[in-house]
């Protein structure tokens, strides 16, 4: 429908629950007690014309709440709250702030930078700069992560290990100082990234 594959993989998450009681879509067993013919007008689910949902990416953006579900082990219950999708938002903003950083100081758009497209593309060259050494391990955690049944609760932990890394390694070097920084600084930078 929009000239592009949407996904090459698709899973089903867990279920996903109100934070105060209930489940997201349908009524809680008491309420289906009281009121069996009643309307639920605050469902998400496709069935009731999807109204809650587009009322949602709306409201918060698809991103937001793509990131608050990988923050949840895809087979745990997702415990749904609009605070929960602002605390993904507050979340995102660091990297998105870390982004314009990184253009400030490099140059280059960070959005730019060809992903790799295998493990071994991805590793990190030897080297005696802390700052690699580090994240290099945070990578092995990231896969690891990933690797034990597509944990992404535990491999975004690790996203934001590498963030506060990478943050404090431009505050040590000083590079947003153009003459503090060095050349070896930001290329190291540039590496990780």
């Amino acid at each position: 429908c929009h000239g592009a594959p949407m996904a090459r993989y698709w899973m089903h998450n867990g279920l996903t629950r109100a934070e105060s009681a209930g489940k997201v879509g349908g009524r809680t067993e008491r309420e289906a007690t009281e009121q069996p013919d009643a309307d639920v007008e605050s469902k998400i689910s496709r069935s009731r014309g999807a109204g809650g949902l587009a009322e949602l990416i709306a409201l918060h953006g698809g991103e937001r709440i793509r990131f608050f579900l990988l923050r949840t082990h895809y087979r745990s219950t997702i415990v749904f709250s609009e605070a929960g999708i602002e605390q993904a938002g507050v979340a995102l903003e660091s990297f998105y702030r870390f982004f314009e950083r990184y253009k400030r100081i490099t140059g280059d758009d960070f959005y730019q930078l060809q992903p790799t497209t295998s493990r071994a593309d991805g590793d990190l060259p030897e080297s005696d700069v802390p700052l690699l050494g580090e994240a290099a391990a945070c990578r092995s955690r990231f896969l690891e992560w990933m690797d034990d049944d597509f944990n992404t609760a535990g491999a975004t932990s690790e996203l934001f290990e590498l963030l506060r890394l990478m943050n404090r390694f431009v505050d040590e070097t000083q590079l947003e100082d153009p003459q503090a920084g060095t050349e070896a600084d930001s290329s190291s930078l540039t590496t990780v990234a």
